[in-house]
């Protein structure tokens, strides 16, 4: 059984490994990972109306990430004390993200799910059977319509639980004859199932077994394959493709209006795919989009995986600048905040404050919103493809690919756009903008649809680190820069007259005095300034076009200074429809509770059930698992939550007063003994809640960081001599507001 616990008690996201596996599973054992608007009505197996279908109507994107067997440091849900991992940051090129293993059901870590959600990215976890274990789970798997029904209401189940968008369903075996159909009916009732309790579904079939049950990857939608094409959401082709096949792809799924449901592999490893992958996906990319056909690159992490060494971000930002050169990328919608964090760093701040803690942390959950333009956007790619004759004692001479980059700066100040990890507004950092020499220069920031919003107000949290440097942000119309249209300047530092015009000089347009009312600006820690504008978008968004352009200006105070360069660091932007008509509510603490547990390590089967199936922390009303009155560290007192009225082992506590739970751990207890903390808590518009923190204070009153949550509960394996009290804060999804800190003492 999956508890979602390793052996040391730390909350993970982990697979399934058999069927047993999936049948033993019932949503309300893991109440570890719930994502935040799972509700067990959504589960009502005779609803058949699909929900929210959404074709698309351009050539789509989807990332395949498989990285050294899959859940790495991602995998802990609490967050990690490794921040070296890899990190996927350019959402707004891609439309859908597949987290990949070779484990039988790869449900994807709530990091990446919380990371995609925020940029509009669908998430799909993975089901694969492969060589002869995977042709006897095959087997079993299609022996009766009956029990393809319960296993893929289970995996629909799964995926509303967890909070991810359908799967990815690879079956790299042979497939006896009679059970093809069998197999069709699998992806069919698996799709069927998801669209029914999903918001947004997606279910995609591999192209790998044939109408035959061969194994046969065929690298095109043919006779071959297209049975599994047409009762589920899409192909995603193997890597050996030609124009060719290509074509004929085209075709066949033009048929049935659907060129952007057949999705192109393209192996960043470069095994099969013409052009060598690499730095030169592109080339396979091209290809697709020159026939209307989508794209899925497999295993981008190449730049982090394959490459090594400590140029991991100039690698990314190469091979997405690359990438980027075809492709346009998605804009943010009104409501949004971001703080820039990529989902970890050296240190956590909140509110320009650094927390105590000096460990490096990780936590994809916590990303913010990336920027729509990337430091790419100053640079000059060149890809150069050899084919070298290689000699080779089995086939003779073969030829190989070989893929040579060179960049080019475009900007003669060489102007960089980078995250700061030594500074930071909320989060693991903020971001940093700085030139050469003495010329102003244009940072291309997001591309944001307004949603018609007709007075929005935007808050920009800043600093100047260098007394020469002038800071404004722009908003136009979406056409961007350099051509004729209509801005915004919203003036974080006083400009003159000359600024003023170079502004308006790069974008050939005409000022538009839009901004209604500006607040002063403010003073906050860590030397930022905040400022609140309010502006009217109705005169520079061009005709029923809902987008713009946001974009940050840095600018010398005066022609003569000494050219040094400029710099300046954002440490937030929110966007919303005007605050002060739309006040949006802080979502609160209303109840918390925690509960003591002792236990052996590493964590046995029965340790694990003391844990997870503690009724006490039942969060969905499944009577079963139990602990013994004596583990439970702390005094009884009477529950106000009704799921807790007949366990009187919890001590609640609302929002605004505090409770003590004097700690009675045993003396007795053997040193091979550990005791861990669970704490669960109920929250108001739990909906609007991005995630939580969760600190712990010691006697002296210096405040940890623990970890950052999705769900509402959090384990903490007890390390602290001197442990005084827990708390956790809210974090407001749409402005990144923080809620009340509720304390619970120990």
């Amino acid at each position: 059984m999956k508890f979602g616990l390793d052996e040391l008690g730390n909350p993970i996201s982990e697979p399934f490994g058999s069927l047993e596996d999936i049948l033993q599973w019932s949503a309300g054992k893991f109440s570890f990972h719930a994502s935040n608007n799972f509700h067990l009505d959504n589960f009502s197996n005779d609803k058949n109306i699909p929900r929210k279908v959404v074709k698309p109507v351009r050539p789509q994107l989807l990332v395949c990430h498989d990285m050294s067997g899959g859940y790495l440091e991602d995998r802990f849900s609490q967050g990690s004390k490794v921040a070296s991992g890899y990190r996927f940051y350019h959402w707004h090129l891609i439309d859908t993200f597949v987290y990949f293993s070779h484990h039988f059901i790869t449900i994807p870590p709530i990091g990446w799910i919380k990371a995609a959600h925020k940029h509009g990215v669908t998430v799909l976890g993975t089901i694969i059977t492969e060589w002869d274990d995977g042709a006897e789970t095959c087997k079993n798997l299609l022996k009766s319509k009956q029990f393809i029904d319960e296993i893929t209401a289970k995996l629909a189940q799964m995926a509303a639980f967890y909070g991810f968008d359908g799967w990815l369903i690879n079956i790299e075996n042979k497939i006896e004859t009679d059970q093809v159909p069998l197999l069709e009916y699998f992806v069919q009732s698996l799709t069927a199932k998801c669209h029914a309790i999903l918001d947004f579904a997606k279910v995609l079939w591999y192209d790998s077994v044939t109408v035959k049950g061969e194994l046969d990857w065929q690298n095109e939608l043919n006779a071959a394959n297209e049975i599994f094409f047409h009762v589920c959401d899409g192909i995603f082709l193997n890597y050996c493709i030609t124009e060719e096949k290509l074509e004929q792809s085209r075709v066949l799924a033009s048929k049935t209006g659907r060129e952007f449901d057949v999705y192109v592999g393209i192996d960043a490893f470069g095994r099969g795919t013409p052009g060598g992958g690499g730095f030169n996906c592109k080339e396979v990319l091209k290809m697709a989009q020159d026939h209307s056909l989508s794209s899925a690159i497999f295993a981008p992490g190449w730049t982090h995986e394959f490459l090594k060494g400590d140029n991991f971000e100039d690698n990314e930002i190469m091979y997405w600048g690359i990438i980027a050169q075809l492709v346009t990328p998605r804009p943010v919608t009104i409501p949004f905040a971001t703080s820039f964090c990529q989902g970890f760093g050296h240190h956590y701040y909140i509110e320009g404050q650094q927390i105590s803690s000096q460990t490096p942390w990780c936590n994809l959950l916590t990303q913010q919103i990336q920027p729509s333009f990337t430091q790419s956007q100053f640079l000059s790619y060149t890809v150069t493809k050899f084919i070298d004759q290689v000699a080779n004692e089995e086939a003779g001479v073969k030829e190989k690919v070989r893929i040579e980059t060179s960049v080019s700066h475009l900007h003669p100040a060489s102007p960089k756009m980078e995250l700061d990890l030594h500074t930071a507004y909320i989060g693991g950092g903020s971001l940093k903008m700085t030139t050469k020499g003495n010329e102003p220069v244009w940072f291309k920031m997001f591309k944001v649809n307004s949603k018609n919003c007709k007075n929005i107000s935007v808050t920009v949290t800043w600093k100047i680190d260098e007394s020469r440097t002038n800071f404004a942000m722009v908003l136009c119309n979406s056409a961007g820069e350099s051509t004729a249209g209509s801005y915004v300047i919203l003036e974080l530092s006083p400009l003159g007259d000359n600024h003023k015009e170079w502004i308006g000089g790069v974008y050939c347009a005409k000022l538009y005095c839009s901004v209604t009312s500006k607040q002063e600006p403010r003073l906050l820690a860590g030397g930022f300034m905040s400022s609140t504008f309010h502006v009217d978008t109705s005169g520079f968004l061009e005709g029923s076009n809902p987008e713009f352009m946001l974009c940050a200006v840095l600018l010398p105070q005066h022609s003569d200074v000494d050219g040094s360069g400029l710099c300046c660091h954002i440490g937030q932007i929110v966007i919303c429809e005007d605050s002060s008509k739309h006040e949006i509510p802080k979502p609160s603490i209303k109840s918390l509770w925690c509960l003591g547990v002792q236990t052996e390590l590493p964590l046995s089967t029965q340790g694990k059930e003391k844990i997870v199936l503690h009724p006490c922390l039942n969060m969905y009303g499944v009577e079963e698992g139990g602990l013994d009155e004596n583990s439970v560290t702390g005094s009884v007192s009477e529950p106000s939550s009704r799921s807790f009225s007949d366990l009187n082992l919890c001590v609640p506590m609302s929002s605004i007063s505090t409770a003590s739970l004097e700690a009675s751990a045993s003396s007795s207890s053997i040193a091979s003994e550990s005791t861990f903390y669970v704490l669960k808590w109920d929250t108001l518009s739990v909906e609007s809640v991005d995630y939580f923190l969760v600190f712990s204070y010691d006697q002296r009153g210096v405040k940890t960081l623990l970890g950052q949550v999705a769900a509402q509960t959090f384990v903490y394996k007890k390390t602290e001599q001197h442990l005084s009290s827990f708390a956790v804060v809210p974090v407001f999804l749409s402005n990144n507001f923080l809620g009340d800190e509720v304390v619970f003492y120990l």
